[in-house]
Parts: structure tokens; sequence; C-alpha cells
């Protein structure tokens, strides 16, 4: 276990209280096996000015005892202990209660580099960061190994040169997709207080509405292209291996409305509704393929419903029908569900060669249903 090496609440010469210059914030909930781990790294950094706000979500293992043992031997831990109330509510409170410079955010069963703080907090400095966004290596679980596997490419970015490259929003050419953590950023605390931004609460999915309204927002993002973080996968009753056995995923359609509204408040909307659109279709049809099997009619007759909607937006349908994986769209409105559970689950596989072999069969289900003309 770490130690305080400055002092109580950074206290220095002559009494004056020094804030820290980042605020970790760690929500647990039943995590004892994993707690240590996270606790150390975390205790451990070769930056030393951080404070450390552990959220106990009403655990009902021994995650608890374990946070309150380290802060007994770490003044820099804080710990608060609350009623069962989802990881959306236990970081809006530790937001609530950091005094850092900085915020950071981690999952009480991941953990990170040693001197993650210090490479991050370094470049925010020298570049008046808004947001600094470094990578993400995959750890296996059952395996017990780090596994293949990045959370984003910085090829994505236009004109990125290295961890000195301002960007903002408007330099990714895949602003919605495959890095919506709030996990592997660093985020100036002003820059949240002046947006007022929050985890939304009693949905899953919290990091999409948090990541898109700050990365929208942020006038300077630095990106560090350095596997500095480690997501623990196929763990034992975490969101991402019960999205298949429960209704978590329904919170997807609450999810994407808040993301549009967002978009909407902040004036970012019309000039990015077709990426919105894109992001709905796929977002919607991606969490269709993961549902529990029995649950899909009901799933798919609620994304048919949101997918009619967009037809009467304001949209150019032959700037539509240019993006990528448009049939997602187009097949939810003229299949049943069945039919789009068996084109995307035999059909829509990477390997040319097997597509091809299954185009026959593919044009058979699709000439058995009436079309609509967009």
């Amino acid at each position: 276990m770490g130690s305080n090496p400055i002092g109580h609440s950074f206290k220095r010469d002559y009494g004056i209280e020094i804030l820290p210059k980042i605020s970790i914030i760690i929500a647990a909930y039943n995590v004892e096996k994993y707690l240590p781990k996270c606790l150390d790294s975390v205790c451990l950094q070769t930056l030393k000015d951080i404070e450390i706000i552990c959220i106990n979500d009403g655990s009902k293992d021994k995650s608890l005892d374990i946070l309150n043992e380290y802060a007994q031997k770490d003044s820099r831990i804080k710990v608060i202990n609350q009623n069962n109330s989802g990881v959306a509510t236990a970081r809006n409170v530790g937001l609530a209660n950091a005094t850092g410079e900085y915020v950071q955010f981690i999952d009480g069963d991941d953990w990170v580099n040693l001197n993650l703080c210090e490479k991050v907090y370094n470049i925010a400095e020298n570049n008046n960061s808004d947001i600094v966004m470094f990578n993400v290596a995959f750890y296996d679980n059952k395996k017990q190994q780090v596994t293949k596997g990045r959370f984003f490419t910085t090829t994505v970015w236009n004109n990125h040169v290295d961890e000195n490259t301002a960007h903002t929003y408007k330099d990714c050419k895949t602003i919605f997709y495959g890095n919506l953590s709030a996990a592997n950023k660093l985020y100036r605390k002003s820059f949240l207080d002046a947006l007022e931004v929050k985890f939304p609460e009693n949905v899953r999915f919290e990091d999409h509405l948090f990541h898109l309204e700050t990365i929208f927002s942020a006038e300077k993002v630095n990106i560090l292209d350095e596997q500095l973080y480690y997501y623990r996968q196929n763990r034992k009753n975490s969101m991402m291996t019960t999205l298949k056995t429960t209704k978590v995923v329904m919170d997807i359609f609450p999810i994407v409305d808040l993301v549009e509204e967002m978009l909407k408040r902040i004036n970012k909307y019309e000039r990015n509704k077709y990426l919105f659109f894109q992001f709905k279709y796929e977002a919607l049809a991606h969490y269709f393929m993961s549902i529990n099997f029995f649950s899909k009619p009901y799933y798919f007759a609620k994304m048919k419903t949101e997918f009619e909607k967009l037809l009467v937006g304001d949209f150019d349908f032959g700037i539509c029908k240019t993006m990528s994986n448009y049939y997602n769209f187009t097949d939810v409105l003229n299949y049943n569900w069945f039919s789009c559970y068996v084109l995307k689950k035999v059909l829509d596989k990477p390997n040319k060669e097997y597509r091809k072999k299954f185009e026959p069969f593919k044009k058979a289900i699709e000439s058995g249903f009436s079309k609509v003309e967009l």
C-alpha cells in the first residue's frame, strides 16, 4: 500500500494548503478481488500531489473495508460510502467533492501505469488542455493476460503529429465511435465546472453522454497514444458481461435521446446531424445483436419506431445513403426482427468470400419482404 509522502491535506510550508494537481475518482461496487491492485497503482503514482476520492457504491463484499484500510495509511484517500445508486451517481458525488486542478476517473476493477498522472498532467499544463486522452490496454480476466486491442488509433484524428498537437472534435473522423469512455481521459476541472456537466443517473451507458458533451465542447484536446490504463474484460457480473442476460441494454434508447438533446443545447446539432443520424442507427443496431435472443422482438419494435422518427426528420436521404453500414437503417425498416437477426448474424461477416457464398441466400430473404422506398 502507498503512504502519503507530502503530508495531510497537502499542507506545506507556513501552513498553506496546496490544492492537488489531480483528483482521481474511483467508483467501487463489489470489486474486493481487484480493488487492491487498482489502489496500489494509484497510491504509487510518480506524481504525488493527487487526491484519491473513493466512492463505495453500497458494496456487499469487503470493498469498503479495503478502502478504509488504505485510507488509514494514505491521507490522500477520501472514502465516501453511499447506498447502491450506480456508477453515474458515484462519479457525480466524486466530482462534487473534487478539489484538484484536473479530474480523472478509474474504475475499481481496473488499474493504471504508475507514471500515468505525471505524463498526462505535464501534457495538460504544457498545452493548456481541456482534455488529455490516453490509450488503453485490454486485460482478459478469464485468460489472465493482456490481449491485443486499444481504445483508439490516432489515424482517425486529422493532422495529428504527437501529444502536443491541439485538436477539437472537428479533427476526429469517428467522433461518435470507438472511444466513448470517460476513464481514459484527464479533464480540466474548471472546464467541467463551466459546462456543469454530469453523468446521467439511473441509466447505463452513462459514459456516452459525458464523453460526447465534453469532447464536443473542448477547445483543446491533446492525445497521448500510449496504453497507460488497463481495462479488465470478461469479469463476472460486470456490465458488459450482463448485457445478453438483462434489460440493461434497453438504456441505450434514453441515452441516444439525451445525446440528441445535448447536441441541440450546445448548438452542435445542425452541423453534426448526419453524424448523429449514423450514430443512432449504428448504436441501436449494434445492441440489437447484444441483447438476449428472446428480448430481440421487443427491442426490435422499439428500434423500428425510433428509425421511423428519422424518416420524417430534416435529412437529405441522398446523403444518408452514402453513410457506412446504412443497411443497418434500411434493413430494420424493410424486414422483421428475425430476418434482420439472420442478415446480421450470418451474412454480416468481414470475410468477403464468406459473404459472397451466402449472397443467393441473402437475396432469397430479401425477395420475400416488401421494400420501403426512401
